[in-house]
């Protein structure tokens, strides 16, 4: 890989799962399809931001409420995914936050910015999103981008412990 590709990243999306082994999903309203879509929070950098240090953080912050606590974990995934190479320049930071505590925080969509609109989130064991990969959609028939595909992967086949 080149080098001069780590600084293409233009967002940041995060596989965000809790210690009892459980991956958080939110699901999202998207103007350009029309519809709601399955997703992992995610979102573009502000500024001069980093993906993991400060991106995924606040963008899980943002679409579920849960701040970063000492106990939690964080670690790059992936640098640099592009979504569709051979029509735009759209690519994410792929960003893994285990969290690492006793009580698991309280999920809320209020820190929604612009035109995010939320419906809800979901938790999901691994048969569970297993099953959302093999029919291609989750048990309300929503769709799922290229970087949901990813953290559904990494948590099915273990990557993320």
């Amino acid at each position: 890989m080149q080098n001069d590709l780590i600084d293409h990243k233009g967002a940041a999306a995060v596989v965000a799962v809790r210690e009892d082994g459980k991956l958080l999903m939110v699901r999202q309203y998207r103007n350009a399809l029309e519809r709601e879509t399955l997703e992992i929070p995610a979102g573009g950098l502000n500024g001069r931001e980093e993906p993991t240090d400060q991106a995924a953080m606040r963008e899980l912050q943002e679409e579920t409420g849960i701040t970063l606590e000492e106990s939690d974990s964080i670690r790059l995934v992936n640098p640099l995914v592009f979504s569709t190479p051979g029509m735009t320049d759209e690519s994410n930071a792929l960003v893994q936050i285990t969290l690492n505590r006793e009580e698991m925080p309280k999920v809320s969509q209020d820190g929604a910015v612009g035109t995010e609109c939320f419906d809800g989130f979901l938790l999901l064991t691994r048969e569970e999103a297993q099953k959302i990969l093999k029919d291609g959609v989750d048990d309300q028939g929503l769709f799922y981008p290229l970087y949901t595909w990813a953290a559904l992967m990494c948590f099915v086949t273990g990557m993320w412990e």
